[in-house]
Order: structure tokens, then C-alpha cells, then sequence
């Protein structure tokens, strides 16, 4: 059966690799398929054509459905929202990056944020429109005021989450509530792609996507970044963050500094280190300080630096000391995975809820309670299995508040 030839439409493989600015290189890594094969399949003038396997694996890796390889192009074509202009400020290691999962991610949140306002139009319940703009000059100090005001983000609030991925599901309820669609993208290296903003003039829901596979201290810095580029109506993809050493861009630079001062304000961080006796040049007095504010320690270093509360050469070496920690991290990460063993399991309803726009997943729960969508269709949504749906509703419902 697998062996069977799958007689998909050739043409709109092809359409879905130019609408997704997808590589045929990239489909033949990623399938394990010889680029001769791909070049063949997308050849309406060849008869050779895919396996069941093989155009389930290209259907898996394009992230469609197995049956919309069968579709024709128009039918397709008002499924696939066209992709954006972004800018790339991506700035380490730019020349070797594989822009192939990007654009996947990109195509993946408009998706994403086009189901969500569909979703909005079957309850019958209006979108918020994101209209916050400010008249003020570029100073971080009072954009990082005016944000937190404007956004109701509370820094007692921030002194008191659990977690840092609390801080970071209440950061993201709280820039969700403006009218921005946050969610995170997948299949994406964090060296490639931390985070992105995608704003278009004609769209009434900009969009925040955040790497699936950073730590929630490091997204919440990500998320307040990106928010500086949409209210300056700006689309962007980034790499680079906390250290301005080798960003060149004035904007990039900006993001960062009201990231920075939002997250760990220069008042309150004089007054924790006028409390504490913290020694500022060791890490567990940082991961004190960090922890206080639910943000990561390289948030923190920058701004002890930024504050003149250390020096560069304390800096660059706090940075050095972080870095190897988070390579042996991933290396002994990859060796449990090699060996068949996990240090950490996430939870399938705690992933969904982390993974999925707060706008979207109540949007879900809502459809659900209408009978709109059945409990399976919600796990078909999420990617979970049915058994994990009431617990994904018992967290959503915690926000609705």
C-alpha cells in the first residue's frame, strides 16, 4: 500500500512551493526524496509521480492537508494567503540561514490569524481592531511607560507570576486584549528566527510570532520587541536580542531598549540591588534578579550593563559563561534524545495553550460551547488528541476572566 503511486495534482505542488516560497532543495532534504524525484513531480509533462509515503511526507513538511495535494490550483488558491513583505534584521550568522522554515512560519501564522477571525465571523462576534498609536519620541524610558499603561501591564503583576511562563501567558493575554494575534511558529531554529512582526496596512489584526522553542523568560522579551515594531507599523523578522554589539539598525536597537525597560525598569532594578547584596558579577545572584522579574539573565546582564551597574569586559564575560551553559544544556539535551530518554515531558494541553493565540483559544472554547466545533474537531485544531481537550478548556477558561 505504501508503494502505491499517489496521483496528486503536479500542479499545485508546484503552486504550493512558489506560494510558500519553499525550495525544491529544501523538500528534497527534508523528505529524504532525491531533488531529481521533486523536479519530476512537479513536471506536468512527467508521468513519474510520488508515493503514498513520499506525498504524505511533502504534504507533512508544505504543513497542508494529505488531500490538498489532490486539489486544483483554484481551488486551492483562496486557501493560501499570499506572503508578506517582511524585513529581515536578522543579523547573526545572516548569510548561512535557511529562509525555507521561515517562510513556512510566516504562511503558518497568517493561517492561523485568518481562522481566528473566521472563527470570530461564525460566533457572530466582532474583532478587535488594533489602533494604538503613540505621538511620542523615540525615548525607551517613556515608550516603556506608555506601553505598560496602555497595555495594563502591572508591575506588581510581573513580581508576583509563578513563573515565567505564567508572566509570559499574562504579557501575552494583556498585548492580545489591543488587538494583536500572537501565536508561535514551529519548525524553526532559534539562531534563524526568534521572533517576527508582521503588520500590513490593509489588515485590522497585526501579528506577533514567537519561536516555539525558546524559554518563556526569553519570549516575553521577544514579545514586547515585536510590539514596538507593530505599533511603529512595521514588519520584521529577528534574530538578534539583548545585545546591540553588532546591530547596526536604529530600530532594532530601539526595540531592545524598551524590551529592556519595560521588562526590568531602571528604578526598579536600583531598587532590588539598593535591598539586596548581590554580587553582580555571579550568575546566581543574576538568576535571583532574573527570577524577580520573570525575564532571562541575558535580559538582565544587558541592562546591569545598560545601568552602568557593571562593565563591558563583566558583561562579555557573564555573556561568555551564559552561552556555554546553554550549548552543554542542548548537547546533553540531544544526547538523553539520542538515547532514547527525555529530561522534561511538557504537557499536551499546556503546549496548546502556550502554543496557541489567547484570542484563538477562546475563540475555540466559545465555538465548542455552540456546538460549532465537537471536542475532536477542537483536537484536530490543536494538534492534541481528544483526551487532553478538557484540560486545554480548563486553562482557556482561567483567562477568560
Amino acid at each position: 500500500m505504501a508503494y502505491e503511486k499517489a496521483f496528486i495534482n503536479k500542479e499545485t505542488l508546484a503552486f504550493l512551493l512558489s506560494k510558500k516560497s519553499v525550495t525544491s532543495d529544501y523538500l528534497s532534504q527534508k523528505s529524504a526524496c532525491k531533488i531529481e524525484q521533486i523536479e519530476k513531480w512537479i513536471d506536468v509533462n512527467n508521468d513519474n509521480l510520488p508515493t503514498l509515503n513520499q506525498a504524505r511526507k511533502i504534504a507533512d513538511i508544505l504543513r497542508v492537508p494529505f488531500a490538498g495535494l489532490y486539489m486544483t490550483v483554484d481551488t486551492i488558491t483562496p486557501l493560501m494567503p499570499t506572503k508578506p513583505n517582511v524585513q529581515n534584521r536578522r543579523i547573526m550568522d545572516a548569510e548561512n540561514l535557511d529562509d525555507n522554515p521561515v517562510n513556512l512560519a510566516i504562511i503558518d501564522l497568517i493561517q492561523a490569524r485568518d481562522f481566528y477571525v473566521e472563527t470570530e465571523s461564525l460566533l457572530e462576534r466582532e474583532v478587535t481592531k488594533f489602533t494604538t498609536q503613540f505621538s511620542i519620541n523615540d525615548d525607551a524610558l517613556k515608550w516603556a511607560s506608555k506601553i505598560r499603561a496602555d497595555f495594563n501591564i502591572d508591575l506588581d503583576r510581573q513580581y508576583k507570576a509563578p513563573s515565567a511562563r505564567q508572566f509570559y501567558l499574562y504579557l501575552k493575554n494583556r498585548i492580545e486584549e489591543k488587538g494583536i494575534f500572537i501565536q508561535k511558529f514551529i519548525g524553526v531554529d532559534t539562531n534563524t528566527l526568534r521572533a517576527m512582526a508582521i503588520f500590513q496596512s490593509n489588515d485590522e489584526m497585526p501579528i506577533i510570532g514567537v519561536n516555539e522553542k525558546d524559554r518563556p523568560p526569553a519570549k516575553c522579551f521577544s514579545l514586547i520587541h515585536e510590539l514596538v515594531h507593530i505599533i511603529k507599523r512595521t514588519s520584521s523578522i529577528c534574530n538578534a536580542m539583548h545585545d546591540n554589539a553588532f546591530l547596526q539598525n536604529q530600530e532594532e536597537i530601539f526595540c531592545n531598549a524598551v524590551a529592556g525597560e519595560l521588562l526590568a525598569p531602571n528604578t526598579a532594578v536600583a531598587t532590588i540591588i539598593t535591598n539586596n547584596k548581590y554580587n553582580l558579577t555571579d550568575l546566581a545572584d543574576i538568576q535571583k534578579i532574573s527570577d524577580k522579574f520573570s525575564v532571562s539573565r541575558e535580559v538582565i546582564i544587558r541592562r546591569l550593563l545598560d545601568l552602568s551597574y557593571i562593565q563591558q569586559v563583566d558583561y562579555d564575560t557573564l555573556s561568555k559563561l551564559l552561552n556555554d551553559e546553554l550549548v552543554a544544556s542542548k548537547e546533553e539535551q540531544k544526547r538523553l534524545r539520542d538515547a532514547g530518554q527525555s529530561s522534561f515531558r511538557i504537557d499536551p494541553a499546556q503546549k496548546a495553550v502556550d502554543k496557541t493565540s489567547m484570542s484563538l483559544s477562546k475563540a475555540i472554547y466559545a465555538g465548542y460551547c455552540e456546538d460549532i466545533f465537537s471536542k475532536y474537531d477542537v483536537a484536530q485544531i490543536l494538534s492534541i488528541k481528544t483526551k487532553h481537550v478538557d484540560k486545554y478548556f480548563m486553562e482557556v477558561t482561567k483567562w477568560n476572566n
